[in-house]
C-alpha cells in the first residue's frame, strides 16, 4: 500500500521547540556548537537530498530533528541517540512522535515483541531497532529516516561507531593527543555555556573529577558539585575532597530509605516514568530525587547546565578487560566470537538469573549476532565488537537515557565524554591501551588538572556503608566460606538479595519493598534495575 509522508505529533514540551519558515518546519530539541536552530532550519530549505548524511555528520552536538516540508519528512537523531525518536504507521500514513506511549495510543499498537521483551527482561533494554511492541520502532544511533509522499521510507545510517578501526599509534602519542582532544572539548562548552552556571554530580570515579578538574584547569568558575545517598559514603567523601581542593562549592544530599521510598511512591515519580518511558529500556532512575531536592532548595540557578561524566569508564575500555583476559589470538574465529557474545551475555544480560535458561540464551546471542556489522575477523578487532554491541544498545538506550532526569526538572545538559572529537579518538585506540583503562588513567595522572589526581585524594577507594551492616555481614559471611568456589557464588547472590538493599548508597533499591528482596533469592536477582523491570512490564500488563 502506498503511504503518505509521515505525520510529526511532537509539541513544545520537554525542551523541543518547533521553528518555521514558509511551509518549512523544523521540530528540534538538544543543543548545537556549530550551528543555531534558525541556521539549521535554513540549512535544510536549501539542501540537495543528496547532501543529507554529509550535513548530519557536521553537526556537532547532541539532538534529535525532524524536518518537514512538502511531501517530504526527515526524521534523524544524533550520533549516539542521546534523544530517542519514534515512528510506525497508522492506516495509510507514517507517524512521527518523541514520545512512545503517545504513539502507541495514537496508533492503538497492541501486539507485543517477544524477543525484545526478554532482552529488556535480561538487561532493561531491547536489542537494535526494536521496542517492545511489534510496529513501534526506534531511531538508532546514527540514524536517519526520510519519509516522502507514495514512497517507502528510507531508512540509513549516516554515522556508525567503528572502534574496531585501530590506528596503531605510539602510547605517549595517545596521551598527548587525548589530553589535547579532552581540553578541545571543555573549551568548546566553556564558550557555549557563556558563562551559564554548570552542575557536577561528583563521585569518586575518574570520569566526573576529569569534567570538575578540566573546567577548573580552563579557568570556569561557575561551578558547583554535589553528590548524595548514604551519610559517610566513600563517594561523597572524596567528591568534598576534590570540591575543596578546585575551590568549587559542594553539596552532599543525604538519602534515607524513609524519604527516597515517599519518593518512589510520589505521583511526581510516576509523571517521570511517564516522560522517560521509551518502550526499549526501563528508566534511568539515578539521582533523580537529588535533582527535586537541590532544585527545591534554590540551590540551582534557573538557566543551570548539568554536566556528568557519562561515559568515560565505557568508551575508555573500561567495559573490555574481562573479554581480553579470556581471548586469546590462538583462537579459533567462531571460538572467539562466542567468547564475546558470552561475555556481553555475562555482563549484560543477567538481571535475573533464572532467565538464563539455553534457549533464552540463544535467542539473545541470536539477537546480538543480528545486529553486527562488522563480521568478526582478525583478534585485533575483537574488543570492536564487544564496544560496538554495547554502544549501540545499553549506553545509547539506557545509560544516556539518565539526561531524561535533567530536562524533567527543566534543565539542559552537556555530555562531553561522548562528543564527537571523543567517538573518533577512542575508536581508533588499539586494545592495549584501553586495557584497564590505562591510557586514559595515565593521561588523568600525568596531566594532574587541578591538583586532583594525585595519591592523596584516591580513585573509587570503596568502603561499606552503613557500618552497622559489617559486623552482620561478616557473621552471615563465614558459612559460605566452608563450600569454596560454590559457596562464593551462593553467598554473593545471598548477599544481593538480604544486603544489598540497605548497602546501595543511591538508594535505587527503595523502589521496591525489602520483603520482596528476600523472598526473590530463588530467582537470582542481580541489582535495583532487576525489579525494575518487572515492574516497568507490568504496569503495561506485560506478563510474560
Amino acid at each position: 500500500m502506498k503511504k503518505t509522508k509521515a505525520i510529526i505529533n511532537i509539541v513544545e514540551e520537554g525542551g523541543w521547540k518547533i521553528c518555521g519558515k514558509n511551509k518549512e518546519k523544523l521540530y528540534i530539541k538538544g543543543y548545537f556548537y556549530n550551528k543555531s536552530y534558525n541556521q539549521v532550519l535554513n540549512d535544510f530549505c536549501s539542501l540537495k537530498e543528496y547532501d543529507i548524511n554529509d550535513y548530519l555528520n557536521s553537526l556537532d552536538g547532541c539532538f534529535s530533528l525532524v524536518f518537514e516540508t512538502d511531501g517530504f519528512v526527515l526524521v534523524a537523531v544524533d550520533k549516539i541517540c542521546s534523544i530517542p525518536l519514534f515512528y510506525t504507521e497508522i492506516g495509510n500514513t507514517w507517524a512521527v512522535d518523541s514520545h512512545a506511549p503517545s504513539l502507541i495510543k495514537r496508533a492503538q499498537i497492541t501486539e507485543l515483541n517477544f524477543d525484545a521483551i526478554l532482552a529488556l527482561k535480561m538487561s532493561g533494554y531491547t536489542i537494535n531497532k526494536d521496542t517492545i511492541y511489534k510496529g513501534l520502532k526506534t531511531l538508532t544511533a546514527g540514524e536517519r529516516i526520510i519519509f516522502k509522499d507514495n514512497k517507502i521510507p528510507d531508512v540509513c545510517r549516516y554515522y556508525q561507531y567503528q572502534p574496531w578501526n585501530v590506528i596503531n599509534n605510539t602510547k605517549e602519542l595517545c596521551k598527548k593527543e587525548l589530553a589535547k582532544v579532552t581540553l578541545n572539548i571543555l573549551r568548546k562548552i566553556i564558550k557555549d555555556l557563556c558563562g551559564r552556571q554548570v552542575i557536577i554530580p561528583l563521585s569518586a570515579g575518574n570520569d566526573s573529577r576529569l569534567i570538575a578538574s578540566g573546567l577548573r584547569y580552563l579557568g570556569y568558575k561557575n561551578v558547583k558539585c554535589y553528590s548524595y545517598g548514604i551519610k559517610g559514603n566513600f563517594e561523597s567523601e572524596i567528591a568534598k575532597k576534590i570540591s575543596n581542593k578546585l575551590g568549587y562549592e559542594f553539596k552532599f544530599i543525604p538519602l534515607t530509605v524513609k524519604n527516597e521510598k515517599k519518593f518512589y511512591k510520589s505521583k511526581e515519580f510516576r509523571e517521570y516514568l511517564n516522560f522517560a518511558d521509551t518502550c526499549i529500556a526501563t528508566q534511568y532512575i539515578q539521582s533523580l530525587s537529588t535533582i527535586k531536592y537541590l532544585k527545591e532548595m534554590g540551590w540551582i540557578n534557573r538557566d543551570a547546565v548539568f554536566i556528568n561524566g557519562n561515559s568515560g569508564d565505557f568508551i575508555s575500555g573500561g567495559h573490555t578487560t574481562e573479554l581480553m583476559k579470556s581471548i586469546d589470538k590462538s583462537m579459533f574465529k567462531n571460538t572467539r566470537q562466542d567468547k564475546i557474545f558470552d561475555t556481553i551475555i555475562s555482563k549484560h544480560y543477567s538481571l535475573w538469573g533464572y532467565l538464563k535458561t539455553k534457549k533464552n540464551l540463544d535467542n539473545i546471542k541470536q539477537q546480538l549476532l543480528n545486529e553486527m556489522p562488522e563480521k568478526i575477523t582478525t583478534p585485533d578487532k575483537d574488543h570492536g565488537i564487544y564496544e560496538y554491541s554495547e554502544f549501540i544498545n545499553r549506553q545509547s538506550k539506557y545509560v544516556i537515557s539518565g539526561q531524561r532526569a535533567y530536562e524533567f526538572y527543566g534543565y539542559e545538559w552537556r555530555l562531553p565524554l561522548w562528543d564527537i572529537e571523543y567517538l573518533k579518538f577512542w575508536e581508533g585506540v588499539p586494545a592495549k591501551y584501553k586495557n584497564n583503562q590505562n591510557l586514559y588513567v595515565e593521561m588523568l595522572k600525568n596531566e594532574n588538572w587541578g591538583g586532583v589526581w594525585g595519591d592523596d585524594i584516591p580513585v573509587n577507594n570503596k568502603t561499606l556503608r552503613p557500618l552497622w551492616i559489617i559486623p552482620l555481614r561478616f557473621l552471615f559471611k563465614m558459612p559460605f566460606s566452608l563450600f569454596g568456589n560454590r559457596g562464593r557464588d551462593w553467598w554473593h547472590q545471598f548477599d544481593i538479595n538480604v544486603f544489598y538493599y540497605w548497602m546501595d548508597g543511591t538508594r535505587m533499591t527503595c523502589n521496591i519493598n525489602y520483603i520482596r528482596s528476600l523472598f526473590d533469592l530463588v530467582k537470582k536477582p542481580q541489582n535495583h534495575v532487576s525489579w525494575q523491570v518487572e515492574d516497568y512490564l507490568d504496569k503495561k500488563d506485560i506478563n510474560v
